[in-house]
């Protein structure tokens, strides 16, 4: 049901030995938002999209998707560690587009977007390639479809990761910051294509330095820094009016740098 919530965050706390990196985190995502997650490098932003898809297991708290404890079976009056091929499934509930392609190499671009659905889903060969010409077609790839990924620019592997993360129609897309390892003239076709899922009421959890995308697209808006979200709301009140110092800072410094980027 639209509005309702998909994923949720509680308590979440993250420890890297002396390093507190996630302080108790909450957040609730409602179905088919885009919620952007905004703050300087180092505050815990892209750690909590990995604690919600389970690449890394938070030190204390949790996260559900749908209900669904990640990590755990719920059992009667508790919750039990599940098994490792539960946690695979319960991870396919989320697609995961990285800093970084993370494309194989040696697998044309076709193949990479079926390779998810054949191994992981066991969808006949058919099927997913049906599926994937139908994924490649949406980011605008088809003619790329037999290409290896060292063969296209960057911006366009990077939208072949994006119609890999759908493949497995998840629940729930995290995105790490897609644009930052892309030379500027390829970031807009990237945004491009995340724009038109924010239009098809995709759920995406987004991970950006990117202020005028985040006060486009995003439904809502969290700012964070050491570990803690510290500004949440609409574009219009966290980006337009921030309250909070630091956010008013960071801000100031984004447009600042965006404008030096601009005029040289």
């Amino acid at each position: 049901m639209s509005g309702s919530i998909v994923v949720r965050a509680v308590g979440v706390h993250k420890w890297y030995g002396d390093v507190h990196a996630l302080r108790g985190v909450d957040l609730d995502v409602p179905r088919g938002s885009v919620v952007c997650l905004l703050g300087p490098s180092g505050s815990g932003k892209s750690t909590l999209l990995r604690c919600i898809n389970r690449l890394e297991v938070p030190t204390s708290g949790g996260v559900e998707i749908e209900d669904d404890c990640i990590g755990y079976k719920r059992e009667p009056g508790r919750l039990r560690p599940c098994s490792s091929r539960r946690l695979a499934a319960q991870r396919r509930c989320t697609g995961m587009v990285f800093q970084q392609f993370n494309l194989f190499a040696h697998m044309t671009v076709l193949q990479n977007v079926m390779e998810g659905q054949t191994s992981g889903l066991g969808t006949p060969k058919a099927q997913a390639r049906e599926r994937a010409f139908e994924l490649l077609d949406g980011v605008g790839l088809v003619d790329k479809a037999d290409h290896y990924p060292g063969h296209i620019s960057g911006g366009q592997q990077q939208r072949v990761a994006i119609a890999r993360a759908l493949a497995s129609n998840p629940k729930v897309l995290l995105f790490d910051e897609p644009t930052s390892a892309l030379d500027p003239e390829l970031v807009g076709e990237v945004l491009a294509v995340m724009r038109s899922l924010a239009q098809e009421d995709v759920t995406m959890i987004v991970v950006t330095h990117e202020i005028e995308f985040a006060a486009e697209v995003a439904t809502e808006v969290h700012f964070m820094c050491d570990g803690s979200i510290v500004e949440s709301g609409n574009p219009r009140q966290v980006i337009d009016a921030p309250q909070q110092e630091r956010t008013q800072y960071f801000l100031a410094h984004m447009r600042k740098r965006r404008s030096a980027d601009t005029k040289a």
